[in-house]
């Protein structure tokens, strides 16, 4: 039974996302601040969508490098519970190093392969790429990026 903080998360992330899909139009601020808001605190209370949501909004549209890296932070939190969109996140912030998460080839490997497995198509694409160009420090491998592109075939139908 979820508690009642974990439940008004749910409430709050569910109105946040009705109101997005308005939001964006001119002369409604307001809203788009109540909007960040609403997905902020749903974030802060655990509710994995609203991390990814609002973790993906601050790493690619954050004002300051400190709203960037609490993005990656939110994002790595959802991946760890096992969200898939977030684990390929979690891979590029890892490829790329974002903040307090240094590059670090290794670990961005772990989190696309974590994100294929679940069917990825993105996290996929890049391992094939990383298997047929010798990145990620993977050696170049054929075998590999075909297993991979036979995984990209029944994850895309």
């Amino acid at each position: 039974m979820p508690t009642s903080v974990e439940l008004l998360a749910q409430i709050e992330f569910s109105l946040a996302r009705r109101l997005y899909r308005v939001a964006y139009r001119p002369g409604l601020k307001l809203t788009r601040k109540l909007i960040a808001r609403m997905l902020s605190h749903s974030a802060k209370a655990g509710h994995r969508e609203a991390q990814v949501t609002y973790g993906r909004r601050l790493l690619e549209h954050g004002l300051t490098t400190q709203d960037r890296y609490c993005g990656a932070r939110y994002l790595i939190q959802a991946a760890q519970q096992g969200d898939r969109d977030a684990q390929w996140w979690a891979g590029r912030i890892h490829e790329r190093g974002v903040g307090p998460y240094p590059s670090n080839e290794a670990q961005a490997v772990t989190w696309y392969a974590r994100a294929a497995r679940q069917g990825h198509v993105d996290a996929i694409e890049r391992l094939i790429q990383a298997y047929d160009e010798g990145e990620l420090n993977l050696p170049q491998s054929e075998r590999c990026a075909l297993e991979w592109r036979e995984r990209l075939a029944t994850a895309s139908q």
